[in-house]
C-alpha cells in the first residue's frame, strides 16, 4: 500500500544478512549508532554534539524496547525526526489491556525518567521536548483515579506533571515489525492530497459545532480534493455504497455515535464489516465513543481501520462526551497552520481523558513536499 501511494521511481530489495542480532546492551548500542549515522555521527555523544553544532533542538523523544518487534521503526523515526532514542523495558500490558493504578504510576514515572535522561528541557509545552512517541507494546487504557470502573487513554495521560498539567503530547506505534515500519514510513514520506469527510450529525444543538463544511473549505485551501457527505445524503445505504469500493483517500474525518463494533452513519448503524478496504494508507480521525477501546482487535472499529491500513488513528477508549473531541473546523485550522495531525486533534489543556492517539505525533498533513529529481544529489 505504501509503495502504491508513494509511487517510487525505483524499488531496491536487499537480501537478508542471515545473521542473528545481539541482545541486551549490544543491541541497544547498535540501534543508537544506526540512528546517529543518519546525522553523520557515530554514537549518542557525537550525535548530541552534531545537533549542537547545527543548532538543532529535538522536538520529541522516541521510546522503545530492545525486545519489541516495533524497535526498528523506532530507529527510523528517531533518525528521520532528529529525536533522542531511549529504552523502556518491562511489562506494561498488551494493547487491549487496562493498567491498574500501580501499573499506571510505574509507567508514568518510567516514561518521565526516560525523557529526563536525554538532558533536554521538557517540563512545559513550548520548550525543547514537546512530544513522546512510544514505539512498543503497552496497554491503551488505564484506570481512572477518580472512577475505578472508568478507563482513560494512556496516550492522553502521559507527558503530564502530577497536577495533570501537560508538558508533551504522546503518540503510539505498536505491533509487528512490518506494520510498525509501514506506519513510520507513511508518516515520514507520504503527502496528503485527498480527503473523505463523512458527517452523520444533525445540524442542530451541540451537534452543529461538529459540522464538516467548514473543514472541507479549509482543506481545499491546502489543495485537497475533498469528498463531503452530510445529511440528508448521509445514510446507511449511502455508507454501504461508498464502502463497497476500495477507498483512495489520504485523510478520513468522520463523526458518528456508537460502540466498539458499530457506528451510526446517518439513519442506521453500520458494523465493523461495513468499514471500507483501503487502497492507499490513510490517517483517520473518528468522533465516536469506544472505537479505540481494543485497537488490537480487528473486530472493533479502530482495530479494523488499523488492520485495513490506517497508519494514524484518533479515537476514544471509553464514553468521552462530544466535547472531548476537537471540532473538525478547528482541527483543520490547526492543520492549515502546520500543526501535526495528532496534536491538532488533541485537547492540549484539558485534564487527562479518553482520546487515544495512535501514530507518529510529528506527522503533518499539508501541501505536497517537492521531490528531489533522481539525477540531483541531495545537499
Amino acid at each position: 500500500m505504501f509503495i502504491k501511494r508513494f509511487q517510487a521511481a525505483e524499488i531496491v530489495r536487499l537480501p537478508s544478512i542471515k545473521q542473528q542480532l545481539p541482545k541486551g546492551q549490544k543491541l541497544q548500542q547498535l540501534m543508537l549508532n544506526a540512528s546517529a549515522a543518519a546525522w553523520n555521527a557515530t554514537d549518542t555523544q557525537t550525535l548530541k554534539a552534531k545537533w549542537t553544532e547545527l543548532g538543532w533542538e529535538p522536538p520529541g523523544v522516541v521510546i522503545t524496547s530492545e525486545n519489541d518487534p516495533a524497535r526498528i521503526a523506532a530507529v527510523a523515526l528517531a533518525a528521520d525526526r532528529g529525536q533522542p532514542l531511549v529504552f523502556l523495558e518491562g511489562n506494561f500490558g498488551k494493547p487491549n489491556d487496562t493498567l491498574n493504578q500501580q501499573q499506571w504510576q510505574t509507567l508514568q514515572t518510567a516514561v518521565t525518567t526516560a525523557v529526563e535522561s536525554t538532558g533536554y528541557f521538557y517540563s512545559q509545552l513550548g520548550d525543547v521536548i514537546d512530544t513522546i512517541t512510544i514505539v512498543r507494546q503497552l496497554a491503551v487504557k488505564y484506570q481512572s483515579p477518580e472512577k475505578p470502573d472508568e478507563q482513560l487513554a494512556v496516550t492522553d495521560g502521559l507527558g503530564r506533571h502530577p497536577n495533570g498539567e501537560r508538558w508533551a503530547a504522546a503518540g503510539w506505534i505498536y505491533g509487528s515489525s512490518v506494520r510498525s515500519i509501514y506506519q513510520v514510513m507513511c508518516s515520514i514520506f507520504l503527502d496528503s492530497q485527498t480527503a473523505m469527510l463523512y458527517d452523520s450529525y444533525p445540524k442542530e444543538g451541540s451537534w452543529e459545532k461538529y459540522e464538516m463544511n467548514s473543514a472541507a473549505s479549509g482543506l481545499k485551501t491546502l489543495g485537497f480534493d475533498v469528498k463531503l457527505v452530510e445529511k440528508p445524503e448521509s445514510s446507511l445505504q449511502k455508507w454501504r455504497t461508498l464502502a463497497s469500493k476500495e477507498w483512495e483517500f489520504d485523510l478520513i474525518l468522520m463523526n458518528s455515535k456508537g460502540y466498539q463494533k458499530s457506528f451510526q452513519v446517518g439513519n442506521g448503524d453500520a458494523l465493523v464489516e461495513d468499514l471500507p478496504k483501503l487502497k492507499f494508507p490513510a490517517a483517520v480521525h473518528m468522533i465516536h465513543s469506544w472505537s479505540a477501546a481494543a485497537p488490537d482487535d480487528k473486530n472493533t472499529v479502530a482495530g479494523r481501520w488499523l488492520e485495513n491500513g490506517a497508519y494514524a488513528y484518533v479515537g476514544s477508549v471509553n464514553e468521552p462526551f462530544l466535547s472531548a473531541f476537537i471540532p473538525p473546523k478547528l482541527m483543520v485550522d490547526r492543520l492549515v497552520r502546520s500543526a501535526p495531525f495528532l496534536i491538532a486533534s488533541r485537547q492540549l489543556e484539558s485534564a487527562p481523558w479518553k482520546i487515544a492517539t495512535i501514530g507518529d505525533p510529528l506527522m503533518s498533513i499539508g501541501k505536497p513536499k517537492p521531490r528531489i529529481p533522481p539525477t540531483q544529489q541531495p545537499i
